[in-house]
C-alpha cells in the first residue's frame, strides 16, 4: 500500500507540470440520446434521472451485477443477498422494492409479468454487454411493460454496431475464488450495410457467505442492417445460471459467530434457470419529421429450484401416508410421533407415518412475446409520439418430490403434487407531447390507458384433495402525466411535474399456488360455478409530485430535486409467511414517500474530478394495520400508522474523488447510508445500524507501452474491512440480517486486437 501511495503521488506531480490539459472532459457525462418514450433528456423533460456512460460502466465493473452498479444514482439503494455482489442482487428506489422498479432493455420489459420482479443474476455478464444506463426517479417517462415505474426506471442500451473491427479478450479473478473469462468481438461495417457483435463469457464465484457459488455462461450476439432510411437491429442473448440458495438473513447471534452462515445447508439447495431474449428492433425514418419504430421481443425462461423440507405432512405433497408394525424402520424421534396403540392395551403396536423429511423441486417454463410500435412526429414546437404494448405471456408451473426419507410403495416416482397453468394479456396505448412553448419552456403530456387480463388454472384432476381453482382477472387503469421544464438561461433549469400511476397486484398477492392447499384471496368465491369477484389484495395508485433545479455552468453541475408522492392501498409485507418461507403481502391504505435529493459535480484541479449525492427521504404509513404473530404462533393486529416503512435507508449519501493522468487513474468512493428498519415496529432492536464503506479502484492503460490496446484495473470493495450488513427482515418477533462481503479484491485484464 506504501509504495502504491508513493507511485500515486508521483504521477499526481508530474501531471501538475504546464501543457497537460484535459479541457475537453466533461463534468457530468451525458450521451446524446433522441426524445423518446423511454428516455429523458436533459433541459428537456422534467424528470429526475441519471445518465450511467459506457466508459464509467467499464471503469467500474468487474464481474457483479448490474443493482451493485447502479449504487450511486441519488435515491437508489441496492445490496446483496450473497454479500459478494454476485448470485442475488436487489434494487430499490425512493422506499420502493424492486417489483415498484421498472425495468427495460433496449425499450423491452424485463420485469416479469407474474411477479413484477427483475431477476438480474438471469442474466451473467449482462453489464458487459451494456452501452448505457438511464434511471429515472419517481414515475417518469416510461409508458409501457408489465410494471408502471413507481420508485423508477432502470433503462438499459446494449452495445450494438460498431464502425471498427476488433477481437477483445477479459479476464477477472478475486476474492472467494470469482473468476470472470470472457471474448467480445465486432466485425466493423461490412458493405456499408451491415455490422455484427458478440460475446461470450462464463462467471464462477463461491461468494462470501457460504454455499453461495453462482456458476454461469452468457452470450450475446447482435446483428444490424443499415439502409438508407431504415435501421434493423437482430439481437439475441441470455445464458444459463445455477446458483445456490442464499436469499435468507441470520440472527445477531449468528453474525456475532459466524457471519458467513447460510441457514440453507442442503448442498443441492440451487436455482438452476435459462432466460432467452430475443430483438428485432426497426427504425424508419419515414421522413425528416415522422419516425416509425416496431420491436419485436421474445423471452423463453425455464428452470427449477430445489430444496429440502423437514417433517412435512405427506398430504401437502399429493402422497399416501402409510403404517408399519417394524419399529427398526424409523428412526428414534419418528417412531415417538408416530406411534400408535390401535388396541388401547397400554403398547405401542403401530406406526403410521404421516410427515417425513423430503426434497422437493419447483418448476416454471415461462414465454412472452411481445410487440411495441411506436411513431414519432415532429412539428413545428415540439414532438409528439404516440405508441402501444401487446404482450402474451403464458407459464406452466408444477413441483414434484425428489426424495422423502420414508414413502409408501404406493407412491409414484418424481410425484407431482401441484401443475397449475398461467396466462395474462397485456395492452396498452399512450400519447406523449413534449411542446416548446418558448424557447426557454417546454411543456409535457402523456397519457397511457393499460388493459391486464390475467388468467389462473390450476390441474386438479390427479389431486382428489385439492380445489379446481379456474380464475380470470381483468384490470384496466387510465393514467396521465404533466410537467413543464424552464431554462432560465445557459446554466439553470426548472421543472415540476405531476403523474400518477397504477399497478395489479402480483399473482402470488392473490393466489399462493405453488401451496395447492391454499385458496385464493376473494372477497365472493363459488369454484362450482366459476364465480371469483372482489380480489382482497386491491391495484396500487400512486399520485407523484416533484420540483427539481439544476445548474450546469464550466467545471461545475448540481441538481437538486424534491418529491412528494401520496401511495394509496401500497402492497407491503403483512409479517406473515407462506409454505416457501416467503412473506404474505396486503394493502396499505395509505402510505407516503417524500424526499430530497440532492447532486453535485465539479472538476477540480491537480487532475481532480469529484461527483456526490445526499438523498434524504420520509418513508411512512398513513394509515396501516399489520396482522404478525405473538409468542404463542397466535394472529395479531398491530397498528403501523405513522410508522417507517421497512427496508430503505432515509439517509443515503455518496461521494466519488477520481484522478486522471496519462492513462493512470484512481477512484475512490464512501458511501453512507443511514438506519434500516427490520420490520414496520420502527424499533432500534430490529434494525440495521448505519454503516460507511469505502471502496477504491486503480487502473492503468498499457495500450501506448505494448502496442496494443490493454488495460488493467484493481478493484478492492470495503477497503476498511468494516462488518455491516445490507438488509434485514423480522419474522416471529426474530429479525434476520444479510451480511456485507469482508475486504476483497478483484483484477481485470483486457487486451484487443
Amino acid at each position: 500500500m506504501f509504495r502504491f501511495m508513493i507511485a500515486l503521488m508521483v504521477s499526481w506531480m508530474l501531471c501538475l507540470f504546464p501543457g497537460w490539459s484535459e479541457a475537453d472532459d466533461e463534468v457530468i457525462e451525458i450521451e446524446p440520446v433522441i426524445v423518446t418514450d423511454t428516455r429523458a433528456v436533459d433541459r428537456e423533460t422534467p424528470v429526475a434521472f441519471t445518465n450511467i456512460s459506457r466508459k464509467s460502466i467499464e471503469q467500474k465493473y468487474w464481474a457483479q451485477e448490474i443493482p451493485m452498479l447502479l449504487d450511486e444514482v441519488p435515491g437508489l439503494y441496492s445490496y446483496s443477498l450473497t454479500g459478494s455482489g454476485l448470485g442475488y442482487s436487489e434494487v430499490r428506489i425512493r422506499g420502493f422494492d424492486a417489483n415498484h422498479v421498472a425495468v427495460s432493455i433496449n425499450g423491452v420489459p424485463l420485469n416479469d409479468p407474474e411477479d413484477h420482479a427483475t431477476y438480474f443474476y438471469d442474466l451473467p455478464d449482462l453489464s458487459a454487454n451494456v452501452e448505457d444506463i438511464q434511471v429515472q426517479r419517481g414515475v417518469g417517462s416510461l409508458l409501457y411493460g408489465p410494471v408502471s415505474s413507481f420508485g423508477g426506471s432502470v433503462n438499459l442500451v446494449t452495445r450494438g454496431r460498431k464502425e471498427q473491427k476488433y477481437l477483445t479478450f477479459q479476464s477477472t479473478i478475486g476474492s472467494y475464488n470469482t473468476r470472470r473469462y470472457s471474448t467480445d468481438f465486432s466485425t466493423g461495417e461490412m458493405d456499408g450495410t451491415y455490422s455484427t457483435y458478440g460475446r461470450f463469457a462464463k462467471i464462477d464465484s463461491d461468494g462470501y457467505r457460504d454455499r453461495s457459488w453462482t456458476h454461469g455462461w452468457s452470450y450475446f450476439l447482435s446483428g444490424s442492417r443499415d439502409d438508407k432510411n431504415m435501421q434493423t437491429t437482430v439481437s439475441l442473448f441470455g445464458g444459463p445460471i445455477r446458483a445456490h440458495f442464499a436469499w435468507n438473513g441470520i440472527t445477531r447471534e449468528q453474525l456475532e459467530t459466524d457471519r458467513t452462515y447460510n441457514p440453507y445447508e442442503y448442498e443441492h439447495a440451487a436455482d438452476d434457470f435459462l432466460q432467452q431474449h430475443y430483438q428485432i428492433i426497426n427504425e424508419w425514418r419515414i421522413s425528416d419529421k415522422v419516425q416509425l419504430n416496431n420491436t419485436l421481443f421474445h423471452v423463453n425462461g425455464e428452470g427449477f429450484y430445489e430444496s429440502l423440507k423437514t417433517r412435512r405432512k405427506l398430504s401437502e405433497y399429493n402422497l399416501p401416508s402409510f403404517s408399519t408394525s417394524d419399529p427398526e424402520f424409523l428412526g428414534e424421534d419418528d417412531r415417538y410421533y408416530a406411534a400408535e396403540d390401535t388396541d388401547g392395551d397400554g403398547n405401542v403396536d403401530r406406526y403410521t407415518l404421516k410427515r417425513t423429511d423430503l426434497v422437493r423441486r419447483k418448476w416454471v417454463d415461462k414465454r412472452q412475446f411481445g410487440w411495441l410500435p411506436r411513431v414519432r412526429i415532429q412539428h413545428g414546437k415540439g414532438e409528439l409520439a404516440v405508441g402501444g404494448e401487446l404482450s402474451l405471456f403464458d407459464a406452466e408451473h408444477f413441483g414434484e418430490v425428489l426424495w422423502a426419507k420414508y414413502l409408501s410403495q404406493a407412491a409414484n416416482p418424481r410425484n407431482r403434487y401441484y401443475t397449475y397453468n398461467t396466462d395474462k394479456i397485456s395492452t396498452s396505448v399512450f400519447l406523449q407531447e413534449l411542446y416548446r412553448l418558448t424557447k426557454q419552456v417546454n411543456l409535457f403530456g402523456a397519457l397511457q390507458f393499460q388493459h391486464h387480463t390475467f388468467k389462473l388454472r390450476l390441474n386438479a384432476e390427479d389431486y382428489p384433495v385439492y380445489t379446481p381453482y379456474d380464475y380470470t382477472i381483468r384490470y384496466n387503469f387510465l393514467m396521465p402525466r404533466v410537467g413543464v421544464n424552464y431554462n432560465l438561461n445557459d446554466a439553470m433549469q426548472l421543472f415540476v411535474s405531476f403523474s400518477v400511476a397504477r399497478r395489479e397486484p402480483r399473482d402470488s398477492d392473490i393466489h399462493d399456488a405453488d401451496d395447492p392447499g391454499s385458496a385464493p384471496l376473494f372477497g365472493t368465491m363459488d369454484v362450482a360455478n366459476g364465480v371469483y369477484e372482489d380480489p382482497l389484495v386491491k391495484p396500487e395508485t400512486l399520485y407523484d409530485t416533484e420540483l427539481g433545479m439544476g445548474y450546469r455552468k464550466g467545471r461545475i453541475g448540481v441538481m437538486v430535486n424534491g418529491y412528494w408522492m401520496d401511495f394509496r392501498d401500497e402492497i407491503v409485507p403483512t409479517g406473515q409467511l407462506n409454505d416457501n418461507d416467503e412473506p404474505i403481502f396486503g394493502n396499505a391504505p395509505k402510505s407516503v414517500h417524500r424526499g430530497v435529493e440532492l447532486s453535485l459535480s465539479a472538476k477540480l484541479p491537480a487532475s481532480l474530478t469529484f461527483s456526490g449525492h445526499v438523498s434524504l427521504s420520509d418513508n411512512t404509513f398513513s394509515e396501516y394495520t399489520e396482522y404478525d404473530y405473538d409468542a404463542n404462533w397466535k394472529v395479531v393486529a398491530l397498528d403501523r400508522s405513522g410508522n417507517t416503512i421497512a427496508g430503505f435507508p432515509a439517509l443515503l449519501s455518496n461521494a466519488r474523488l477520481t484522478y486522471k493522468c496519462e492513462g493512470f487513474y484512481s477512484s475512490i468512493q464512501v458511501r453512507r447510508v443511514g438506519r434500516i428498519y427490520a420490520d414496520h415496529s420502527e424499533s432500534e432492536e430490529h434494525s440495521i445500524d448505519p454503516y460507511s464503506v469505502i471502496n477504491l479502484s486503480v487502473g492503468y492503460d498499457l495500450s501506448q507501452r505494448l502496442g496494443t490496446p490493454t488495460s488493467l484495473n484493481l478493484h478492492i470493495n470495503n477497503l476498511l474491512d468494516t462488518e455491516y450488513e445490507t438488509y434485514g427482515a423480522t419474522y416471529g418477533g426474530v429479525s434476520y440480517y444479510i451480511p456485507a462481503a469482508e475486504r476483497s479484491f478483484y483484477l481485470v485484464l483486457k487486451a484487443s486486437i
